[in-house]
């Protein structure tokens, strides 16, 4: 099933279901589902919270074979969705659009908007991480629109961080810009003050990238200064890694590797090995402006072993910048 085709009518199907007068006693209407279903349900959430994605699959693998059982089409979207997500987080993606392409139709099938925006949502993530982006576009427009239409709130304000992020990877600042300040006034709304750090994160990257480091660096050090507030650890140190960056653009090195040292600590401290390459990375960049270049080589190679060891796939750029800075040491 193309998902290109399909785009058009999945949101006007959607949208058109919110003026049947008949669509909120026919979404209230629930079949009865087993205890043991509902409770293996919940077993796979807490998993899947835990990061036990493994052991989640397999959960929700049997609800998906107790929903068809019992002819649930709701609890089987919305299990499919699930599962789809879940592939997401492992990296799988061709089985994540396969599971969340099948809950798309179901989800839109018996008339469920809510789980349909969620699962465009995840589509869209699905399509960033493998670099298609106009289709990682389609899929978040779609969501922020059912998000709007059902004031979803959370879905809304999710999405519009997620579409900041596809438009300053296509260099279209201005709408970055503007999608992730409407984020971050959502989450001021609803007193998501986790969620308003990590889109403050962004924006601070966004205007790195357009060469406004002092507006970038007043930006992540409000970011910063919520993520310790709400012990955002993860977030932390890549906040912590990204102020490093800018420091290194405005030649405050001794500010750079502050910052870099405690980001480095951080994703070890946590396991984001991502961030721990990244990390290395920039402060072999410090190391190299400061002429240390034995220091600087040794960072960036420990950087590529990371890389190497995950499978990183890197971009030709990103390849080719890491090793650049070999040969101009």
């Amino acid at each position: 099933m193309f998902f290109r085709r399909k785009f058009a009518w999945v949101i006007a199907i959607t949208l058109a279901l919110s003026s049947s007068p008949s669509l909120a006693s026919r979404y209230a209407e629930t079949q009865t589902i087993p205890d043991a279903t509902i409770q293996l349900y919940q077993q796979g959430i807490e998993q899947f919270n835990r990061g036990q994605f493994p052991e989640a699959l397999k959960t929700f693998d049997r609800v998906l074979k107790q929903a068809r059982k019992i002819g649930d089409k709701k609890l089987e979207g919305t299990t499919l969705t699930q599962i789809g997500t879940i592939y997401r987080r492992l990296g799988l993606y061709s089985q994540a659009i396969e599971f969340l392409e099948q809950a798309l139709a179901i989800n839109i099938a018996s008339k469920d908007k809510v789980n349909v925006g969620i699962t465009l949502y995840n589509l869209g993530q699905v399509y960033e991480r493998l670099g298609q982006y106009d289709r990682a576009l389609e899929s978040f427009q779609g969501a922020l629109a059912i998000a709007k239409n059902t004031q979803n709130l959370f879905l809304e304000a999710t999405t519009l961080h997620n579409l900041g992020q596809v438009y300053d990877k296509l260099a279209r600042y201005d709408r970055a810009i503007a999608s992730l300040q409407q984020a971050i006034a959502i989450h001021q709304q609803t007193g998501d003050r986790k969620m308003e750090g990590r889109t403050l994160n962004n924006l601070g990257i966004v205007y790195r990238n357009l060469g406004r480091y002092t507006l970038s660096l007043q930006t992540l050090q409000q970011a910063l200064a919520i993520s310790q507030s709400v012990n955002d650890k993860p977030w932390k140190g890549t906040i912590l890694n990204n102020l490093g960056s800018v420091y290194v653009n405005l030649s405050q090195y001794d500010k750079a590797m502050q910052a870099l040292q405690q980001a480095l600590t951080l994703s070890r401290d946590t396991h984001n090995t991502i961030l721990e390459g990244a990390t290395l990375t920039g402060i072999g960049e410090v190391y190299r402006s400061w002429g240390e270049y034995p220091k600087a080589l040794a960072f960036f190679q420990q950087s590529l072993a990371i890389y190497q060891k995950r499978a990183v796939k890197l971009s030709r750029g990103q390849f080719s910048t890491i090793l650049g800075k070999y040969i101009l040491l």
